[in-house]
């Protein structure tokens, strides 16, 4: 939803990157002129998978004519996640600039603060980091009236016993500037896959 963050949560294989791939390809049918900004942690997004989708879709008859949509994809792959926060940074000065973005997607949120502090020690400098950068996207969406969705990785509570123990990772860091929150699952052996809606405002608790 335009000015809000929404996260797109679930284990590996159960569908985030698809859902969100599905997403980018409306919003860029929806806005001729638009540009989607794309955060690639993870190297996961496969362009051919949009053409797919446009092709199933019929919005496009061969992989010719997708190539104008895929040039409305602005993809960036940092390695660290210093250069992600910058790459956040610089998406705020395109907006500025007057660039149509009408769509950011970072996939995955936090895997690069992950993999760079393991270490018991470096947990506070982490989540230091992490806080400002869910502000930043917050304010980002807010003013330029555009969605974010912030795709995460999961881990099983070994303390949970009677509800779900799958938590998306990053805790309150990541969680509480989010509007809506999606657990996203894959279903059966046929490649299918669910989206549950976690959290929104729309249906705040009492």
């Amino acid at each position: 939803k335009a000015g809000y963050l929404t996260e797109f949560y679930g284990e590996n294989g159960s569908g985030k990157t698809q859902l969100a791939i599905s997403t980018l390809v409306n919003c860029l049918v929806q806005n001729p002129d638009s540009t989607i900004a794309y955060i690639d942690t993870e190297g996961k997004l496969k362009l051919e998978r949009v053409v797919g989708i446009l092709i199933a879709q019929g919005i496009c008859k061969a992989e010719e004519e997708a190539e104008a949509y895929l040039n409305r994809i602005f993809v960036m792959q940092p390695n660290t996640a210093e250069s992600q926060l910058a790459q956040i940074t610089n998406i705020s000065a395109m907006l500025d600039e007057k660039t149509q973005i009408k769509l950011l997607v970072i996939d995955s949120i936090i895997s690069l603060f992950q993999g760079e502090y393991l270490e018991r020690g470096k947990i506070k400098e982490k989540f230091n980091m992490i806080k400002p950068m869910m502000r930043k996207l917050k304010i980002l969406a807010e003013t330029y009236k555009i969605p974010v969705i912030c795709i995460n990785t999961v881990y099983k509570s070994p303390h949970i016993t009677f509800s779900d123990p799958v938590i998306p990772a990053g805790g309150n860091s990541v969680g509480h500037p989010l509007a809506y929150r999606l657990k996203v699952r894959s279903v059966g052996t046929g490649g299918k896959h669910r989206a549950k809606l976690i959290k929104a405002p729309e249906y705040a608790d009492d």
